[in-house]
């Protein structure tokens, strides 16, 4: 996993859940989009990295 640059794009701010987890189903914010890779910060303020195809985001 290479986070080379972070772009900047709209999905930043925006709410997601994790496709594969139902006990936890809204798993926080988006705060960074690398491509392939999403940065999400969970509601207890744990900020961690997921493969975009992992993820459904909330516009």
């Amino acid at each position: 996993m290479t986070m080379d640059y972070e772009e900047m794009t709209e999905i930043i701010g925006c709410s997601c859940t994790l496709l594969n987890e139902s006990d936890n189903a809204i798993c926080g914010k988006v705060v960074g989009d690398y491509g392939n890779d999403i940065a999400v910060e969970s509601y207890d303020g744990k900020v961690s990295i997921y493969d975009r195809n992992e993820l459904l985001i909330f516009d």
